[in-house]
């Protein structure tokens, strides 16, 4: 499996955005019933420190689940635009390789006119008008020297007006290739800052479950049972359609209708670690199909309408999958090979809505065909 410089692969599964299932202050409220009555107030204020400790936290990672999002759009923007930089040079190289061949065609032919010319010698025009037997012969042999004369011009004309042509795409050729590498810096740079946010966010989540461990280890000392506070594998119940962040702890770029080579975009790039898990967002059933363009892609179809997942590095689950369920893994397969690792995601509900009603992305986007722009609802769980 290939490294990705994104975003590393850590040990274990991803940490990804906690939300309390059971509050710091249920907690507290479960202790009376076995805890001594002296220690009880010193519980209780350990408690309420963790619980500040960790809604700051909750705060931090907020802001930075903001930055990486609007990291991860940023970064979306450069590989695209890299990628239209690529396609203008293969077409700059096919016109300097087709202006090439013309210019080779054109310049033998102009050498074996003028070979011809040379070979006749400077006579050999005088004698062909000599050699008339009338005055109408005579005017038809001066036409067609004057045509072949225009002719050979003409060529001369050609060869010269395909030289400059070459030029003129060799100049585009190194305007382009300076484009190109002022956009692979940019684009470098950008991967380096996901990469910061990832490892931010990780930082955070860190301390945050270290937090609920300290909180459960607590509540243990006073025998008194309660559920685990958080999850380490991605919050599932959101306000829906989605109950699940597809790739959780990627970073949702807020890509929707940005341009591509012959068509628009019409999903959202999460950006994340090469293998990192693919979830169904919501319950349904799952299908898959493989393309040129999106490579492994995985469907998930719900009740509320379907969502397509493209540029797998493999799959997971089938069939019929609960909101959550690992259904694949991050790649970048199809044409996304040589880009970030991501999952390319679109979302297909059975009722579109208003598109004048409806959030538009940077690009000016809400709905394009049967697609709706996912970012709305993916910054909810994600």
């Amino acid at each position: 499996m290939p490294a990705d410089p994104l975003h590393p692969r850590a040990p274990g599964p991803r940490l990804v955005a906690v939300a309390l299932v059971v509050s710091l202050c249920g907690l507290a409220a479960a202790i009376p019933s076995a805890a001594d009555p002296q220690t009880l107030p010193q519980a209780e204020n350990q408690l309420e420190r963790i619980r500040r400790q960790y809604e700051a936290e909750q705060s931090k990672l907020a802001g930075i689940r903001q930055r990486l999002n609007e990291a991860a759009t940023r970064l979306a923007e450069a590989e695209f635009a890299l990628e239209d930089t690529r396609t203008k040079l293969d077409e700059t190289r096919a016109a300097i390789g087709a202006a090439r061949e013309r210019f080779a065609e054109l310049q033998q032919r102009l050498w074996d006119r003028a070979r011809l010319a040379y070979m006749g010698g400077p006579g050999g025009s005088i004698e062909f008008l000599l050699g008339s037997a009338t005055l109408s012969d005579l005017s038809d042999r001066v036409q067609f020297l004057d045509s072949v004369s225009q002719r050979d011009a003409d060529l001369a004309a050609e060869v010269a007006s395909e030289q400059a042509q070459l030029r003129f795409l060799r100049n585009d050729l190194e305007q382009l290739q300076a484009k190109q590498a002022g956009q692979v810096t940019q684009a470098r740079e950008r991967k380096a800052t996901i990469a910061g946010r990832f490892a931010e966010q990780d930082a955070v989540l860190t301390k945050m479950h270290k937090l609920e461990a300290q909180a459960e280890a607590l509540v243990k000392r006073f025998k008194q049972a309660v559920n685990p506070i958080g999850g380490g594998g991605g919050v599932v119940g959101g306000p829906g359609p989605f109950h699940a962040c597809p790739v959780p702890g990627g970073g949702v770029s807020n890509s929707f209708g940005a341009p591509r080579a012959g068509h628009l975009h019409q999903g959202d790039d999460i950006f994340a670690g090469y293998g990192d898990p693919i979830v169904a967002p919501f319950a349904g059933s799952v299908t898959r199909s493989s393309s040129t363009d999106g490579g492994l892609q995985a469907y998930v179809h719900g009740s509320q309408g379907w969502v397509f997942n493209a540029h797998l590095s493999r799959y997971h689950a089938g069939g019929h999958v609960h909101a959550g369920e690992v259904i694949g893994y991050v790649g970048t397969s199809g044409n996304a090979q040589g880009t970030s690792a991501h999952d390319h995601f679109e979302w297909h509900p059975n009722v579109l809505p208003d598109p004048s009603q409806w959030p538009a992305s940077p690009y000016g986007y809400s709905v394009i065909g049967d697609a709706v722009n996912p970012y709305p609802l993916l910054v909810q769980v994600c």
